[in-house]
C-alpha cells in the first residue's frame, strides 16, 4: 500500500475504497474490476485511490484484512489444538463467498505482476506465517515436536489443500473433516511426539 505526504489520510476513503472493491468483485468477478469502477462506486477519485494503493492487486491484503480477523496469539495449550484453531481460521477464509468468487482471478492477475504478488505474500500470508511460526515455537518449547520444520513448509501443508478446494469447482467442501485431516498431516510432518506415543 502506498502512502503520501501532506494532509492526514481520511480513513473513511480507505474504507469506502475497500468496500467498493469488495462489492465489485462480488458482483462482477475479479477480472472485471477496474480502478475507474472502484472510485466511482466509492464516490472518490483516482488520485485518492493512488495515494493509498499502487494497483488493484495492492488492495487484496486490505480487502482480506477488513473481512477476516487473524488471531495474533493462538495458545490453546497443545500443538494439536493450536494448529486446529489456526486452521479453522484459514478454512473460514478460503470457504468465504468473496474468496471463492475472486481466487482464480486473483491468482491469474498476480501471476503476471510480481510486485503485486509480493504485496499479497507479505500483506496476507506474512501475518499468517508469523502466527504459525509462534505456534511451532511454542510446540517445540513444550517438547511436542520431534522434527522442527520451516514454518513456510508447514503453511504449505495446511493452506495448500484449502486453496485447491477454493479454486477448483466441484471439489470436496472445506469442512471440519478437511481441517482435521490437514492438521493431522502437519502433525505427522513435524513429527509430533503425541503421534509417536499413540
Amino acid at each position: 500500500m502506498t502512502t503520501g505526504a501532506g494532509r492526514p489520510r481520511d480513513r473513511r476513503i480507505d474504507t469506502a475504497l475497500v468496500e467498493a472493491a469488495t462489492e465489485s468483485i462480488m458482483r462482477d468477478g475479479f477480472p472485471a474490476v477496474t480502478i475507474d469502477g472502484i472510485v466511482r462506486r466509492a464516490g472518490t477519485t483516482k488520485p485518492a485511490f493512488y495515494r493509498r494503493f499502487a494497483s488493484i492487486g495492492d488492495m487484496i491484503p486490505a480487502i482480506l484484512a477488513a473481512r477476516f480477523a487473524l488471531s495474533a496469539n493462538i495458545d490453546e495449550g497443545s500443538l494439536r489444538d493450536d494448529l486446529l484453531a489456526f486452521q479453522r481460521e484459514q478454512a473460514l477464509i478460503f470457504d468465504d463467498e468473496l474468496v471463492r468468487q475472486a481466487m482464480a482471478g486473483w491468482l491469474a492477475y498476480l501471476s503476471s505482476r510480481r510486485g503485486d504478488a509480493e504485496v499479497f505474500i507479505s500483506g496476507f500470508l506474512g501475518p499468517r506465517l508469523e502466527s504459525l511460526s509462534a505456534i511451532l515455537v511454542r510446540g517445540d518449547l513444550r517438547g511436542e515436536i520431534e522434527t522442527p520444520r520451516d514454518p513456510r513448509a508447514v503453511l504449505d501443508v495446511l493452506v495448500g489443500p484449502l486453496l485447491l478446494r477454493s479454486v477448483v469447482p466441484g471439489f470436496e467442501a472445506i469442512d471440519g473433516v478437511v481441517v482435521e485431516r490437514t492438521v493431522e498431516t502437519a502433525l505427522v510432518y513435524v513429527g509430533a511426539r503425541e503421534l509417536a506415543r499413540s
